[in-house]
């Protein structure tokens, strides 16, 4: 799910950027020669940088970073799934028994997980 939303949040903060420097391009620089038009040019060029350009590259690493750590955590997850799997009943057995020994699991959890690995034999 934040894999979904770091995307999003790319393609947003991306968006935003691009409208930012539209803006900067689509600005009227024709006759620059007035001191009016050069303060107008000027205070356009700061508040498309800080109201689009900025936020949308802030907005956009973010939504790298969340989808980045989203892909390395569904790796995680798919390795512990795989060792998981790959792990002989008698093991999961006592890995289960540990589990219930240290109070980390009640007696009906253990016995549930325990029916579960006998019933995949």
């Amino acid at each position: 799910m934040w894999r979904f939303r770091g995307t999003i949040l790319m393609a947003v903060g991306v968006f935003w950027f691009l409208m930012g420097i539209g803006n900067v391009i689509a600005m009227p620089w024709g006759d620059a020669g007035d001191r009016g038009m050069q303060t107008i040019l000027g205070i356009g060029l700061m508040t498309n940088g800080l109201f689009f350009v900025l936020p949308g590259i802030v907005v956009a690493g973010i939504g790298a970073s969340m989808h980045n750590k989203a892909k390395r955590q569904h790796a995680r997850d798919a390795a512990s799934t795989a060792r998981a799997d790959a792990e002989t009943p008698e093991a999961r057995l006592r890995r289960l028994d540990l589990l219930r020994s240290t109070g980390a699991i009640t007696d009906a959890e253990h016995q549930a997980q325990r029916a579960e690995i006998v019933q995949s034999l």
